[in-house]
């Protein structure tokens, strides 16, 4: 079974920029909560994009103190990096899409794609097959189950 043992400074980069993606996604422009409901018919209050966001940082901040304390499996890093990855390509995606400015694009290209990917190449270096795709899989359900989630909240708040 292979361990990985990851230097803790760049880890904190996952929550320090998601603190960055919130803010642009609150403040800049329309604000991605107005956005997704323009775009998609996603009614999130604001309250709601900042709770559920504020679990996810909650959440993200646990598991990168789990891989530095403990030296659990890396695929806990393999998974942050598919989420942070496919989130910010799902923004541009919405901003070619639709031809319009997706609050999370900047910080999504900037910070979050090169960083999922020096994640991944960080860890496909020391884990094993199975264990890399282990946190791809889990990366990609977590983020079907987010935005499942505010989907589901999103819908309930039109009727």
């Amino acid at each position: 079974m292979n361990t990985i043992k990851l230097s803790f400074p760049w880890l904190v980069l996952f929550p320090a920029t998601y603190l960055l993606h919130i803010l642009e996604e609150y403040w800049a422009g329309e604000g991605f909560h107005r956005w997704i409901r323009r775009i998609a018919r996603i009614s999130l209050t604001p309250a709601q994009f900042l709770s559920i966001n504020a679990v996810l940082w909650v959440a993200m901040d646990f598991a990168i103190f789990s891989v530095h304390s403990l030296s659990t499996e890396g695929s806990i890093v393999v998974a942050l990096a598919v989420i942070v990855s496919v989130n910010g390509l799902g923004h541009l995606l919405g901003t070619l899409y639709t031809g319009s400015y997706s609050p999370g694009v900047a910080t999504g290209l900037v910070f979050w794609v090169p960083l999922g990917i020096y994640a991944l190449i960080r860890t496909a270096q020391v884990l094993s097959a199975a264990l890399l795709w282990i946190g791809v899989a889990a990366g990609l359900m977590i983020q079907a189950i987010v935005s499942l989630l505010a989907l589901i909240l999103g819908r309930c708040n039109e009727s």
